[in-house]
Protein backbone atom coordinates (compact mmCIF):
# COMPACT_ATOMS: atom_id res chain seq x y z
CA UNK A 1 0.00 0.00 0.00
CA UNK A 2 1.25 3.48 -0.74
CA UNK A 3 -0.84 5.67 0.33
CA UNK A 4 -1.21 8.97 -1.77
CA UNK A 5 -2.98 12.70 -0.92
CA UNK A 6 -4.44 15.57 -2.81
CA UNK A 7 -6.09 12.78 -4.89
CA UNK A 8 -7.73 14.37 -8.12
CA UNK A 9 -11.37 13.47 -8.90
CA UNK A 10 -14.73 14.27 -9.78
CA UNK A 11 -17.90 12.73 -10.23
CA UNK A 12 -21.13 13.78 -12.47
CA UNK A 13 -24.19 12.25 -12.58
CA UNK A 14 -26.21 12.58 -16.13
CA UNK A 15 -30.10 12.16 -16.59
CA UNK A 16 -30.11 10.78 -19.92
CA UNK A 17 -28.26 8.76 -22.36
CA UNK A 18 -26.17 11.53 -23.72
CA UNK A 19 -22.99 10.54 -25.48
CA UNK A 20 -20.10 12.08 -23.80
CA UNK A 21 -19.44 15.65 -25.31
CA UNK A 22 -16.04 16.11 -27.90
CA UNK A 23 -13.04 15.92 -25.56
CA UNK A 24 -9.88 16.90 -27.68
CA UNK A 25 -10.42 20.18 -26.89
CA UNK A 26 -9.25 20.09 -23.46
CA UNK A 27 -5.95 21.94 -22.38
CA UNK A 28 -2.95 19.87 -22.27
CA UNK A 29 -4.87 16.79 -24.60
CA UNK A 30 -4.01 15.51 -28.20
CA UNK A 31 -5.89 12.44 -28.51
CA UNK A 32 -8.48 10.55 -27.06
CA UNK A 33 -9.14 6.76 -26.98
CA UNK A 34 -11.95 4.96 -26.27
CA UNK A 35 -12.25 1.46 -24.11
CA UNK A 36 -14.88 -1.05 -24.49
CA UNK A 37 -17.58 -1.07 -21.59
CA UNK A 38 -16.59 -4.10 -19.19
CA UNK A 39 -18.81 -5.32 -16.04
CA UNK A 40 -17.59 -3.97 -12.60
CA UNK A 41 -18.91 -4.65 -9.02
CA UNK A 42 -18.12 -2.63 -5.86
CA UNK A 43 -19.53 -3.62 -2.61
CA UNK A 44 -18.55 -0.09 0.14
CA UNK A 45 -18.38 -0.98 3.58
CA UNK A 46 -19.27 1.09 6.60
CA UNK A 47 -19.72 0.96 9.97
CA UNK A 48 -23.48 0.29 11.68
CA UNK A 49 -23.85 4.29 12.75
CA UNK A 50 -22.17 5.12 9.10
CA UNK A 51 -19.46 6.83 11.26
CA UNK A 52 -17.70 6.85 7.61
CA UNK A 53 -20.41 8.10 5.15
CA UNK A 54 -20.81 10.64 7.87
CA UNK A 55 -17.19 12.04 7.29
CA UNK A 56 -17.36 11.71 3.71
CA UNK A 57 -15.08 8.61 3.81
CA UNK A 58 -15.49 6.06 1.06
CA UNK A 59 -14.28 2.57 1.27
CA UNK A 60 -14.69 0.21 -1.46
CA UNK A 61 -14.19 -3.58 -2.68
CA UNK A 62 -13.98 -3.61 -6.78
CA UNK A 63 -14.38 -6.51 -8.73
CA UNK A 64 -14.09 -6.79 -12.27
CA UNK A 65 -12.94 -3.92 -14.76
CA UNK A 66 -9.75 -2.80 -15.35
CA UNK A 67 -8.85 -1.41 -11.58
CA UNK A 68 -10.08 -4.63 -9.06
CA UNK A 69 -8.79 -4.23 -5.44
CA UNK A 70 -9.38 -2.49 -2.36
CA UNK A 71 -9.56 1.43 -2.12
CA UNK A 72 -10.18 3.94 0.48
CA UNK A 73 -10.55 7.65 0.25
CA UNK A 74 -10.65 10.26 3.18
CA UNK A 75 -9.49 13.69 3.55
CA UNK A 76 -6.62 13.98 5.84
CA UNK A 77 -5.13 17.70 6.80
CA UNK A 78 -3.06 17.35 3.10
CA UNK A 79 -5.85 17.01 1.12
CA UNK A 80 -7.39 13.72 0.22
CA UNK A 81 -5.84 10.87 0.83
CA UNK A 82 -6.10 7.61 -1.63
CA UNK A 83 -4.84 4.08 -0.42
CA UNK A 84 -5.35 0.42 -2.46
CA UNK A 85 -4.46 -3.03 -1.66
CA UNK A 86 -4.86 -5.91 -4.20
CA UNK A 87 -7.71 -8.65 -4.03
CA UNK A 88 -6.99 -11.93 -1.65
CA UNK A 89 -8.16 -15.27 -2.43
CA UNK A 90 -11.51 -14.91 -1.03
CA UNK A 91 -11.90 -11.58 -2.90
CA UNK A 92 -11.35 -13.68 -5.86
CA UNK A 93 -14.08 -16.20 -5.03
CA UNK A 94 -16.92 -13.94 -4.49
CA UNK A 95 -16.20 -12.23 -7.74
CA UNK A 96 -16.52 -15.62 -9.43
CA UNK A 97 -19.83 -16.12 -7.49
CA UNK A 98 -18.15 -18.48 -5.13
CA UNK A 99 -18.72 -16.53 -2.19
CA UNK A 100 -22.36 -14.72 -2.64
CA UNK A 101 -22.14 -13.26 1.68
CA UNK A 102 -20.28 -10.49 1.45
CA UNK A 103 -20.26 -10.43 5.16
CA UNK A 104 -17.98 -12.75 5.24
CA UNK A 105 -15.49 -10.86 3.00
CA UNK A 106 -12.34 -9.63 5.15
CA UNK A 107 -11.14 -6.39 4.67
CA UNK A 108 -7.11 -5.52 4.47
CA UNK A 109 -5.89 -4.00 8.12
CA UNK A 110 -3.53 -1.17 6.01
CA UNK A 111 -6.52 0.25 5.21
CA UNK A 112 -8.71 0.03 7.95
CA UNK A 113 -5.71 1.36 9.93
CA UNK A 114 -5.96 4.80 8.53
CA UNK A 115 -9.50 5.27 8.98
CA UNK A 116 -9.22 4.18 12.81
CA UNK A 117 -10.08 7.77 14.11
CA UNK A 118 -13.53 6.84 13.13
CA UNK A 119 -13.83 3.34 13.47
CA UNK A 120 -12.13 3.31 16.77
CA UNK A 121 -12.29 -0.59 16.78
CA UNK A 122 -15.92 -0.97 15.42
CA UNK A 123 -16.20 -3.50 12.68
CA UNK A 124 -17.33 -2.52 9.28
CA UNK A 125 -20.10 -4.30 7.27
CA UNK A 126 -20.95 -3.66 3.48
CA UNK A 127 -23.76 -1.43 3.06
CA UNK A 128 -24.26 -0.55 -0.56
CA UNK A 129 -23.15 -3.13 -3.62
CA UNK A 130 -23.51 -1.65 -7.30
CA UNK A 131 -23.57 -3.28 -10.39
CA UNK A 132 -21.82 -0.78 -12.83
CA UNK A 133 -21.57 -0.67 -17.04
CA UNK A 134 -18.08 1.08 -17.35
CA UNK A 135 -16.98 2.61 -20.69
CA UNK A 136 -13.77 4.74 -20.12
CA UNK A 137 -12.16 7.32 -22.41
CA UNK A 138 -8.47 8.01 -22.22
CA UNK A 139 -6.76 11.62 -22.67
CA UNK A 140 -3.68 11.61 -24.13
CA UNK A 141 -0.98 14.54 -23.73
CA UNK A 142 1.39 15.28 -26.67
CA UNK A 143 3.95 12.81 -25.50
CA UNK A 144 1.48 10.18 -25.21
CA UNK A 145 0.65 10.09 -21.74
CA UNK A 146 -2.92 8.96 -20.39
CA UNK A 147 -3.29 11.77 -18.10
CA UNK A 148 -6.79 11.62 -17.30
CA UNK A 149 -9.64 9.52 -17.94
CA UNK A 150 -13.21 10.09 -18.46
CA UNK A 151 -15.46 7.15 -17.27
CA UNK A 152 -19.29 6.66 -18.17
CA UNK A 153 -20.94 4.17 -15.77
CA UNK A 154 -24.54 2.46 -16.30
CA UNK A 155 -25.00 1.99 -12.78
CA UNK A 156 -27.23 -0.08 -10.42
CA UNK A 157 -27.09 0.08 -6.75
CA UNK A 158 -28.42 -1.32 -4.09
CA UNK A 159 -28.54 -1.10 -0.26
CA UNK A 160 -27.06 -3.98 1.88
CA UNK A 161 -28.24 -5.43 5.27
CA UNK A 162 -31.12 -2.67 5.34
CA UNK A 163 -34.93 -2.45 4.94
CA UNK A 164 -34.50 -1.45 1.83
CA UNK A 165 -32.35 -4.61 0.28
CA UNK A 166 -33.17 -5.22 -2.99
CA UNK A 167 -34.38 -1.71 -3.89
CA UNK A 168 -32.66 -0.80 -7.17
CA UNK A 169 -31.58 2.12 -7.85
CA UNK A 170 -30.16 3.19 -11.62
CA UNK A 171 -28.29 6.37 -12.66
CA UNK A 172 -25.50 7.11 -15.17
CA UNK A 173 -22.61 8.96 -14.00
CA UNK A 174 -19.72 10.29 -15.89
CA UNK A 175 -16.02 10.74 -13.98
CA UNK A 176 -12.84 12.19 -14.02
CA UNK A 177 -9.76 11.19 -12.58
CA UNK A 178 -6.33 12.12 -13.55
CA UNK A 179 -3.28 9.92 -13.42
CA UNK A 180 0.13 10.12 -12.18
CA UNK A 181 1.62 11.12 -15.35
CA UNK A 182 -0.32 14.26 -15.29
CA UNK A 183 2.54 15.33 -13.58
CA UNK A 184 2.84 18.12 -10.88
CA UNK A 185 4.09 20.95 -13.28
CA UNK A 186 0.56 20.76 -14.77
CA UNK A 187 -2.76 22.72 -13.01
CA UNK A 188 -4.62 19.62 -11.90
CA UNK A 189 -7.33 22.20 -10.84
CA UNK A 190 -7.46 24.56 -13.69
CA UNK A 191 -7.56 21.27 -15.80
CA UNK A 192 -10.53 19.60 -13.53
CA UNK A 193 -12.58 22.57 -13.80
CA UNK A 194 -11.58 22.77 -17.95
CA UNK A 195 -12.99 18.96 -18.01
CA UNK A 196 -16.06 19.80 -15.39
CA UNK A 197 -17.16 22.96 -17.94
CA UNK A 198 -17.46 20.47 -20.90
CA UNK A 199 -18.89 17.91 -18.64
CA UNK A 200 -21.80 20.31 -17.83
CA UNK A 201 -22.70 22.22 -20.39
CA UNK A 202 -23.12 18.62 -21.88
CA UNK A 203 -26.37 18.16 -19.06
CA UNK A 204 -23.63 16.63 -16.19
CA UNK A 205 -24.38 17.90 -12.60
CA UNK A 206 -22.48 17.03 -9.77
CA UNK A 207 -22.57 13.14 -8.25
CA UNK A 208 -24.38 12.52 -4.47
CA UNK A 209 -21.94 10.48 -2.81
CA UNK A 210 -22.42 6.49 -3.24
CA UNK A 211 -23.75 6.22 0.16
CA UNK A 212 -26.48 8.87 -0.04
CA UNK A 213 -27.83 7.14 -3.06
CA UNK A 214 -28.96 4.39 -1.52
CA UNK A 215 -29.28 4.96 2.13
CA UNK A 216 -32.70 6.09 2.74
CA UNK A 217 -32.31 6.99 6.46
CA UNK A 218 -33.64 10.16 7.78
CA UNK A 219 -29.87 12.73 8.59
CA UNK A 220 -29.68 13.23 12.03
CA UNK A 221 -30.64 17.19 12.84
CA UNK A 222 -28.34 19.13 14.63
CA UNK A 223 -29.39 20.24 18.20
CA UNK A 224 -27.91 24.05 17.63
CA UNK A 225 -31.40 25.84 17.87
CA UNK A 226 -31.57 28.23 21.05
CA UNK A 227 -27.78 27.97 21.89
CA UNK A 228 -26.37 30.67 23.48
CA UNK A 229 -23.75 33.30 22.13
CA UNK A 230 -21.11 31.55 24.35
CA UNK A 231 -21.67 27.95 24.11
CA UNK A 232 -21.43 27.86 20.44
CA UNK A 233 -18.31 29.87 20.72
CA UNK A 234 -16.55 27.96 22.25
CA UNK A 235 -18.43 24.70 20.94
CA UNK A 236 -17.21 26.32 17.83
CA UNK A 237 -13.10 26.56 18.59
CA UNK A 238 -13.27 22.82 20.07
CA UNK A 239 -14.78 21.31 17.48
CA UNK A 240 -12.24 22.80 14.66
CA UNK A 241 -9.54 22.01 16.75
CA UNK A 242 -10.69 17.82 17.01
CA UNK A 243 -11.81 17.58 13.71
CA UNK A 244 -7.97 18.91 12.63
CA UNK A 245 -6.72 16.39 15.14
CA UNK A 246 -8.06 13.53 13.66
CA UNK A 247 -7.35 15.07 10.09
CA UNK A 248 -3.67 14.38 11.37
CA UNK A 249 -3.89 11.00 12.17
CA UNK A 250 -3.88 9.13 9.29
CA UNK A 251 -0.73 11.18 8.39
CA UNK A 252 0.87 10.69 11.82
CA UNK A 253 -0.02 6.50 11.07
CA UNK A 254 1.43 6.74 7.73
CA UNK A 255 4.60 8.82 8.88
CA UNK A 256 3.89 11.91 6.89
CA UNK A 257 6.62 14.98 7.26
CA UNK A 258 5.28 16.94 10.37
CA UNK A 259 2.28 15.10 10.79
CA UNK A 260 3.10 14.27 14.65
CA UNK A 261 4.03 17.86 15.31
CA UNK A 262 1.14 19.17 14.15
CA UNK A 263 -1.35 16.28 15.98
CA UNK A 264 0.15 17.56 19.02
CA UNK A 265 -0.42 21.18 18.23
CA UNK A 266 -3.81 20.43 18.06
CA UNK A 267 -3.83 18.76 21.50
CA UNK A 268 -2.01 21.64 22.67
CA UNK A 269 -4.81 23.93 21.04
CA UNK A 270 -7.25 21.88 22.79
CA UNK A 271 -5.88 21.86 25.83
CA UNK A 272 -5.32 25.47 25.54
CA UNK A 273 -9.15 26.40 25.43
CA UNK A 274 -9.68 23.73 28.66
CA UNK A 275 -7.49 25.94 30.78
CA UNK A 276 -7.37 29.09 29.56
CA UNK A 277 -11.58 29.17 29.66
CA UNK A 278 -11.44 27.04 32.82
CA UNK A 279 -14.18 29.11 34.72
CA UNK A 280 -16.65 28.58 32.76
CA UNK A 281 -16.65 24.25 32.41
CA UNK A 282 -18.17 22.46 34.79
CA UNK A 283 -14.55 21.49 36.81
CA UNK A 284 -14.93 17.57 36.58
CA UNK A 285 -15.32 17.10 32.72
CA UNK A 286 -13.16 19.64 32.14
CA UNK A 287 -10.24 17.67 34.31
CA UNK A 288 -10.63 14.45 32.89
CA UNK A 289 -10.46 15.89 29.29
CA UNK A 290 -7.64 18.04 30.07
CA UNK A 291 -5.54 14.87 31.73
CA UNK A 292 -6.30 12.96 28.59
CA UNK A 293 -5.19 15.47 26.67
CA UNK A 294 -2.01 15.94 28.27
CA UNK A 295 -0.94 11.83 28.28
CA UNK A 296 -1.79 12.19 24.23
CA UNK A 297 0.68 15.04 23.98
CA UNK A 298 3.54 13.10 26.16
CA UNK A 299 2.97 10.25 23.86
CA UNK A 300 3.83 12.37 20.98
CA UNK A 301 6.27 14.25 22.91
CA UNK A 302 9.36 11.28 22.35
CA UNK A 303 8.64 11.21 18.79
CA UNK A 304 8.35 14.71 17.29
CA UNK A 305 11.55 15.43 19.79
CA UNK A 306 13.51 12.98 18.05
CA UNK A 307 12.47 14.30 14.72
CA UNK A 308 13.19 17.93 15.48
CA UNK A 309 16.96 16.66 16.72
CA UNK A 310 17.10 14.59 13.38
CA UNK A 311 16.24 17.59 11.45
CA UNK A 312 18.69 19.79 12.85
CA UNK A 313 21.81 17.95 12.25
CA UNK A 314 21.91 19.13 8.66
CA UNK A 315 21.16 22.56 8.95
CA UNK A 316 23.63 23.05 12.40
CA UNK A 317 26.38 21.51 10.48
CA UNK A 318 25.52 24.47 7.46
CA UNK A 319 26.08 27.23 10.41
CA UNK A 320 29.41 25.95 11.06
CA UNK A 321 32.39 28.28 10.16
CA UNK A 322 33.61 27.47 6.93
CA UNK A 323 36.17 24.52 6.60
CA UNK A 324 35.58 23.14 9.72
CA UNK A 325 32.73 20.17 8.46
CA UNK A 326 34.92 17.67 6.79
CA UNK A 327 38.03 18.19 9.43
CA UNK A 328 36.91 19.11 13.15
CA UNK A 329 33.51 17.65 12.26
CA UNK A 330 33.56 14.66 9.89
CA UNK A 331 31.62 12.85 7.64
CA UNK A 332 31.08 9.88 10.31
CA UNK A 333 30.11 12.08 13.12
CA UNK A 334 27.30 13.80 11.22
CA UNK A 335 26.12 10.20 9.81
CA UNK A 336 26.02 8.50 13.38
CA UNK A 337 24.07 11.64 14.78
CA UNK A 338 21.29 10.89 11.98
CA UNK A 339 21.35 7.86 12.47
CA UNK A 340 21.25 7.77 16.23
CA UNK A 341 18.30 10.45 16.00
CA UNK A 342 16.23 8.95 13.13
CA UNK A 343 16.49 5.62 15.17
CA UNK A 344 14.86 7.25 18.28
CA UNK A 345 12.25 8.64 15.99
CA UNK A 346 11.13 5.55 14.28
CA UNK A 347 11.08 3.58 17.96
CA UNK A 348 9.35 6.58 19.52
CA UNK A 349 6.76 6.47 16.60
CA UNK A 350 6.19 2.79 16.23
CA UNK A 351 5.02 3.60 20.25
CA UNK A 352 3.00 6.08 18.80
CA UNK A 353 1.05 3.93 15.99
CA UNK A 354 0.66 1.76 19.05
CA UNK A 355 -1.05 3.70 21.30
CA UNK A 356 -3.38 5.00 18.37
CA UNK A 357 -4.51 1.92 17.77
CA UNK A 358 -5.71 1.34 21.09
CA UNK A 359 -8.69 1.34 23.61
CA UNK A 360 -7.06 4.30 25.22
CA UNK A 361 -7.30 6.64 21.92
CA UNK A 362 -10.57 5.65 21.19
CA UNK A 363 -11.65 6.36 24.76
CA UNK A 364 -9.97 9.83 24.14
CA UNK A 365 -11.81 10.36 20.87
CA UNK A 366 -14.90 9.22 22.25
CA UNK A 367 -14.17 11.64 25.18
CA UNK A 368 -14.00 14.74 22.79
CA UNK A 369 -16.83 13.78 21.03
CA UNK A 370 -18.89 13.83 23.94
CA UNK A 371 -17.51 16.73 25.55
CA UNK A 372 -18.42 18.75 22.61
CA UNK A 373 -21.43 17.33 21.77
CA UNK A 374 -22.61 18.19 25.01
CA UNK A 375 -20.61 21.25 26.21
CA UNK A 376 -20.49 21.18 30.03
CA UNK A 377 -20.44 25.04 30.99
CA UNK A 378 -20.47 25.58 34.58
CA UNK A 379 -24.27 25.67 35.77
CA UNK A 380 -23.68 29.10 37.35
CA UNK A 381 -23.59 30.84 34.60
CA UNK A 382 -26.84 32.92 34.13
CA UNK A 383 -28.33 33.32 30.10
CA UNK A 384 -27.08 36.52 30.48
CA UNK A 385 -23.63 35.99 30.76
CA UNK A 386 -23.69 33.40 28.36
CA UNK A 387 -25.24 35.66 26.10
CA UNK A 388 -21.99 38.10 25.98
CA UNK A 389 -19.15 35.69 25.02
CA UNK A 390 -16.82 38.63 25.13
CA UNK A 391 -17.31 39.85 29.23
CA UNK A 392 -16.66 36.00 29.76
CA UNK A 393 -13.43 35.14 27.65
CA UNK A 394 -11.73 38.62 27.32
CA UNK A 395 -11.28 38.50 31.59
CA UNK A 396 -9.93 35.14 31.10
CA UNK A 397 -7.46 35.99 28.43
CA UNK A 398 -6.17 38.78 30.37
CA UNK A 399 -5.48 36.25 33.38
CA UNK A 400 -3.44 34.16 30.72
CA UNK A 401 -1.37 37.36 30.06
CA UNK A 402 -0.81 37.96 33.32
CA UNK A 403 0.84 34.28 33.84
CA UNK A 404 2.67 34.57 30.93
CA UNK A 405 4.37 38.24 32.39
CA UNK A 406 4.27 36.60 36.21
CA UNK A 407 6.72 33.75 34.83
CA UNK A 408 8.71 35.54 32.56
CA UNK A 409 9.47 38.24 35.57
CA UNK A 410 10.26 34.83 37.68
CA UNK A 411 12.60 34.15 34.92
CA UNK A 412 14.62 37.27 34.97
CA UNK A 413 14.96 36.79 39.10
CA UNK A 414 15.93 33.60 39.19
CA UNK A 415 19.80 32.72 39.67
CA UNK A 416 20.30 29.51 39.20
CA UNK A 417 20.94 28.81 35.34
CA UNK A 418 19.57 25.28 35.55
CA UNK A 419 16.41 27.08 37.07
CA UNK A 420 16.08 29.37 34.85
CA UNK A 421 15.97 27.49 31.57
CA UNK A 422 12.79 25.28 32.93
CA UNK A 423 11.24 28.75 33.88
CA UNK A 424 11.69 29.86 30.49
CA UNK A 425 10.32 26.25 29.15
CA UNK A 426 6.89 27.06 31.93
CA UNK A 427 7.05 31.03 29.72
CA UNK A 428 6.81 29.35 26.60
CA UNK A 429 3.87 26.92 26.97
CA UNK A 430 2.24 29.50 28.90
CA UNK A 431 2.60 31.99 25.65
CA UNK A 432 1.74 28.79 23.54
CA UNK A 433 -1.66 28.41 25.79
CA UNK A 434 -2.08 32.33 25.63
CA UNK A 435 -1.92 32.50 21.58
CA UNK A 436 -4.01 29.08 20.88
CA UNK A 437 -6.91 30.30 23.44
CA UNK A 438 -6.92 33.56 21.30
CA UNK A 439 -6.49 32.08 17.76
CA UNK A 440 -9.27 29.29 18.35
CA UNK A 441 -11.64 31.29 19.28
CA UNK A 442 -10.80 33.82 16.38
CA UNK A 443 -10.73 31.58 13.72
CA UNK A 444 -14.81 30.38 14.70
CA UNK A 445 -15.76 33.06 12.94
CA UNK A 446 -18.28 33.79 15.85
CA UNK A 447 -16.62 36.22 18.00
CA UNK A 448 -14.02 38.65 17.35
CA UNK A 449 -11.63 39.86 19.74
CA UNK A 450 -10.23 43.70 20.05
CA UNK A 451 -6.88 44.94 18.39
CA UNK A 452 -5.38 45.02 21.12
CA UNK A 453 -5.69 41.16 22.24
CA UNK A 454 -5.14 40.56 18.28
CA UNK A 455 -1.30 42.05 19.04
CA UNK A 456 -1.12 40.72 22.19
CA UNK A 457 -1.48 36.98 20.25
CA UNK A 458 1.03 38.21 17.78
CA UNK A 459 3.45 39.21 20.30
CA UNK A 460 2.77 35.27 22.62
CA UNK A 461 3.18 33.85 18.71
CA UNK A 462 7.30 35.44 18.25
CA UNK A 463 7.70 35.04 22.35
CA UNK A 464 6.80 31.16 21.96
CA UNK A 465 9.23 30.82 18.25
CA UNK A 466 12.47 32.28 20.27
CA UNK A 467 11.36 30.13 23.20
CA UNK A 468 11.12 26.71 21.20
CA UNK A 469 14.30 27.98 19.00
CA UNK A 470 15.72 28.19 22.79
CA UNK A 471 14.73 25.14 23.87
CA UNK A 472 15.26 22.91 20.97
CA UNK A 473 19.16 24.50 20.78
CA UNK A 474 19.31 22.62 24.39
CA UNK A 475 17.28 19.52 23.55
CA UNK A 476 20.01 19.31 20.40
CA UNK A 477 22.86 20.03 22.79
CA UNK A 478 22.00 17.36 25.25
CA UNK A 479 21.97 14.81 22.83
CA UNK A 480 25.52 15.93 21.18
CA UNK A 481 26.94 15.91 24.25
CA UNK A 482 25.17 12.04 25.36
CA UNK A 483 27.18 11.27 21.24
CA UNK A 484 30.31 12.61 22.43
CA UNK A 485 30.52 10.64 25.91
CA UNK A 486 29.23 7.40 23.73
CA UNK A 487 32.04 8.39 21.36
CA UNK A 488 35.07 8.56 24.63
CA UNK A 489 33.54 5.65 25.71
CA UNK A 490 34.57 3.88 22.81
CA UNK A 491 37.81 5.02 22.54
CA UNK A 492 37.12 7.70 19.82
CA UNK A 493 37.84 11.17 19.92
CA UNK A 494 34.77 13.54 20.66
CA UNK A 495 36.28 17.07 19.60
CA UNK A 496 33.97 17.16 17.00
CA UNK A 497 30.98 17.23 18.79
CA UNK A 498 32.46 18.95 21.19
CA UNK A 499 32.48 21.68 18.41
CA UNK A 500 28.89 21.46 17.28
CA UNK A 501 27.94 21.56 21.32
CA UNK A 502 29.99 24.96 22.08
CA UNK A 503 28.35 26.42 18.67
CA UNK A 504 24.68 26.35 20.23
CA UNK A 505 25.66 28.83 23.28
CA UNK A 506 25.47 31.86 20.80
CA UNK A 507 22.23 30.93 19.93
CA UNK A 508 21.14 30.68 23.29
CA UNK A 509 22.30 34.29 24.18
CA UNK A 510 20.63 35.67 21.06
CA UNK A 511 17.12 33.93 21.96
CA UNK A 512 17.21 35.21 25.66
CA UNK A 513 17.83 38.40 24.31
CA UNK A 514 15.30 38.45 21.89
CA UNK A 515 12.87 37.02 24.83
CA UNK A 516 13.98 39.57 26.92
CA UNK A 517 12.64 42.49 24.91
CA UNK A 518 9.43 40.70 23.63
CA UNK A 519 8.10 39.90 27.20
CA UNK A 520 8.24 43.88 27.34
CA UNK A 521 6.41 44.32 24.03
CA UNK A 522 3.80 41.95 25.78
CA UNK A 523 3.40 44.16 28.94
CA UNK A 524 3.13 47.38 27.03
CA UNK A 525 0.57 46.08 24.48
Amino acid sequence: MEPTTNVQSRAFEIADQSPLPRLTGLPDVSRVQYRPPVAVETVDFDTADRALSSHGILLRRTTGGPSPGWLVTLETAEGEMSATEELTKSDRKAAEGQDANPAQISVPGSLLDLIQAHLRGSQVLPVARQNILHAAVELIDSSGNVIAEIGDDQVAAMAVGTRTQGRVHHRREWTVALKAEFGPEKQADVFLDSVAKVLQEAGATSAPAPADVVDDRPAPIPDSQGEDDTTAVLRAALSSQVERLKAWDPLVRIDAYDSVHQMRVSARALRSIIQTYRPLFSEKEAKELNRELKTLGRILADARDSEVVRDMVDEKVAALPAGTVGTVVSPKIVKHLIRSFDDDYRKAHKRVRKELSGNWYFGLLDLLDGFIENLPLDPELTSKQKSDPASLLNPLVDDQLASVLAMARAVESEPDPIEQVELMHEVRKDAKRLRYAISAVSDSGLMEFDAATDSKMKVAKRLQGVLGEHRDSIMFGEHVLASARQEEKSGGNSFGYGVLFAAEFPLRAKAEKKFTKLVQRLGEE
